[in-house]
């Protein structure tokens, strides 16, 4: 993610009346989040080991 798209995003955050808590930014935070709400502990740490090429 460029830092303007960030920027935008951080400025929208500023901007709204009432913000959200959390504010996912980039593709891979998007994943780890839908990874945490619908994966077992173990289910995720075995996908993070096999995509950092963990034994």
């Amino acid at each position: 993610m460029s830092s303007e798209n960030a920027g935008k995003i951080f400025k929208k955050v500023l901007e709204t009346r009432r913000p959200k808590l959390k504010y996912f930014i980039g593709m891979d935070a998007k994943a780890v989040n839908i990874m945490v709400k619908y994966l077992s502990d173990t289910d995720r740490h075995w996908i993070m080991n096999k995509q950092l090429k963990f034994k």
